[in-house]
């Protein structure tokens, strides 16, 4: 880490990508995650300056509820989001059901708990009434057993979230392996007469190292 982006900087790889879809005859709406460059809660008035040029109608005019923040789950800047004017819908990577497995995968827990860091989420959605995501990586062996789905949710039939279920990315940095078909099957089934909505989301850009979880593993050494 050199320093945070600035919001010219965050808001011009929005502009550029923009800029292409209508390029390729895309249309001019579009919906985006803060994510993949950092912790944004980390970077926290630059990201809150970028969110009010991009929802202000002589900015780039993207509608609240079309930006999600993505975050491991800062406990502070969470609740002073949910004061802010323009708020965003809220995703967090939460990975785990348990403190000593979450603890593991994200060393962020140490300092806010799953105890913390749920009701906190939660308590974002009913501020603001914006939509909030628990994120959570299927690995095998590691939380993708049937216990961990039904304490995932009772944790979102709680918070009143939605869970959205991804496959673990498998990459040369790591021995850990994604759960197989069967198990998230079982996994996602559990969830849905506990949780109020549940998605498993198909993975892309994994046969180049560009899937969820990769982007810093492959380096080209040409």
């Amino acid at each position: 880490l050199q320093r945070n982006l600035t919001p010219h900087e965050i808001l011009s790889q929005i502009m550029i990508v923009r800029d292409r879809i209508l390029s390729l005859g895309g249309s001019g709406h579009f919906n985006l995650v803060f994510m993949g460059m950092g912790e944004p809660l980390a970077n926290y008035a630059h990201l809150v300056h970028s969110i009010r040029v991009l929802n202000e109608d002589h900015g780039m005019a993207v509608g609240r509820r079309r930006m999600t923040v993505s975050t491991v789950g800062l406990v502070p800047q969470i609740r002073e989001l949910a004061k802010e004017k323009v708020t965003t819908r809220l995703a967090l990577s939460l990975n785990a059901t348990t403190n000593e497995v979450r603890s593991r995968l994200m060393p962020i827990n140490d300092r806010y708990p799953i105890e913390d860091v749920v009701p906190a989420v939660g308590a974002y959605g009913r501020v603001t009434g914006n939509r909030v995501t628990l994120e959570y990586i299927l690995i095998q062996g590691v939380n993708d057993r049937i216990a961990d789905a039904r304490r995932l949710g009772r944790l979102a039939r709680e918070s009143g979230c939605q869970i959205n279920l991804i496959l673990f990315n498998p990459h040369p940095l790591t021995e850990l392996k994604p759960s197989t078909g069967a198990q998230a099957k079982r996994f996602h089934d559990t969830l849905l007469p506990i949780a109020p909505a549940v998605t498993l989301r198909e993975s892309k850009g994994g046969d180049i190292l560009a899937a969820c979880g990769q982007l810093s593993t492959a380096y080209d050494t040409r």
